[in-house]
């Protein structure tokens, strides 16, 4: 059945073709239009899910579309994994409503996972109600639930995250996230006290990470006293012993001496970039790790330096950071210009460097030329991959970009 349906939709991709070009010679394209043409331009993904534009389509709401993208794979674990993806995009865009209904045609195991994700990503969005309330509707709460409490408390909501679970048995995960933002805002009782009320097979880290910033904050001295403070003498007894492993382990900790590349790349980051330079004279250092931080500030100085290199694979990743970072700054011919001189220098053996900002400089160059231009461009890419990624970016560009690639 999902072959037919695949077929059917290959079909339709003939036809969709059709309408782009005749919609692009009318001065109007948009961001679905082009997706369902990158899925057909192929030459980069061969997974039988394409899961950049599934994540392109769903990011920007086009769910129909991501589900048939879905359909065109033979196998069921790929469809019951994106049928989940799609469920938390969804969700994270705002529409979760949308996405539990969507999911309650699924089967029962994909059903679960899905109002899983949908509950976490309700609670990272900051709607703890609605989260709570996914939830409900699992079989199996609790897992759910501790995650939607470690959200609550990675945000300092260490009281709603305890109330998310106070029905619950022995929730070590989102205890051992409470106790952890206890950790870090210096409250050491307080996070003992967490990690006594967590099981003790489950305490190991918590009670190492309270060591540590004992440690990093010169108190150690404060361990047999907080220690005493501790009713369950098992726990007691573990957090010394982890606090003292804490403590030998940092006093042991080997120190070890920046080799030149990196003793260079710290001088660069000082903006010492003459210095850095003289220091990777006739070695085998990158220049690009100082060109790269040159840039910023000298664009013409960093690329002649660069060019100094001997090394193709460092005068291409070189180049193609600089493409990007031309792009940011609103520079597209720049950018364009710096993205053909990496092709150039990266040649067959290092063109993944210049896959991977190639979406990125052409959603920055749709951002400020518009897309007519740049879908132009991104379609004389000399090859299938390029031409893949570069529309990518303008689709992104015209839509909105989801947070994986972007």
């Amino acid at each position: 059945m999902l072959r037919k349906i695949a077929l059917l939709i290959a079909g339709a991709g003939i036809v969709a073709l059709l309408l782009l070009a005749h919609r692009f010679f009318r001065g109007r394209i948009s961001d679905r239009e082009l997706l369902i043409e990158v899925l057909h331009v192929g030459g980069i993904d061969e997974r039988h899910i394409n899961w950049d534009v599934f994540y392109q389509q769903a990011a920007q709401g086009y769910y129909d579309d991501a589900k048939a993208t879905i359909l065109l794979s033979p196998y069921d674990h790929d469809l019951q994994s994106a049928l989940i993806a799609l469920a938390k995009v969804r969700a994270r865009n705002g529409d979760a409503q949308g996405a539990v209904k969507t999911a309650r045609a699924y089967s029962p195991a994909t059903r679960e996972e899905a109002f899983h994700q949908i509950a976490v990503a309700q609670a990272k969005s900051g709607d703890v109600l609605g989260a709570r309330q996914t939830a409900s509707l699992l079989v199996t709460p609790q897992p759910a639930l501790e995650n939607i409490a470690a959200v609550q408390a990675e945000n300092g909501d260490l009281r709603g995250a305890r109330e998310t679970i106070a029905s619950l048995s022995q929730p070590n995960l989102a205890l051992a996230a409470i106790g952890e933002y206890q950790v870090k805002s210096g409250d050491f009782e307080g996070a003992l006290k967490t990690a006594e009320s967590m099981d003790t097979k489950a305490v190991v880290n918590l009670l190492l990470d309270i060591g540590l910033e004992l440690t990093r904050r010169g108190e150690q001295k404060r361990v047999r006293e907080l220690a005493s403070h501790i009713t369950n003498r098992e726990v007691a007894k573990l957090f010394v012993d982890y606090a003292h492993l804490a403590q030998s382990t940092v006093d042991h900790l080997e120190i070890v001496e920046a080799n030149v590349c990196e003793r260079a790349s710290f001088e660069a980051m000082k903006g010492h970039f003459s210095s850095a330079y003289r220091m990777i004279s006739n070695t085998k250092c990158w220049y690009s790790f100082i060109a790269v931080k040159q840039y910023g500030a000298d664009p013409a100085g960093a690329e002649h330096s660069l060019r100094r290199s001997t090394e193709p694979a460092d005068v291409c990743f070189g180049l193609a950071q600089f493409s990007e970072a031309a792009a940011a700054k609103g520079n597209v011919p720049e950018a364009l210009r710096l993205l053909n001189a990496a092709q150039n220098a990266c040649g067959q053996q290092n063109e993944n460097r210049v896959w991977a900002v190639l979406s990125e400089v052409a959603r920055q160059c749709t951002v400020k030329r518009g897309p007519r231009v740049m879908v132009k461009w991104a379609r004389a890419r000399p090859t299938a991959a390029e031409r893949y990624l570069a529309l990518l970016g303008v689709a992104a560009a015209l839509g909105h970009a989801h947070p994986s690639y972007w």
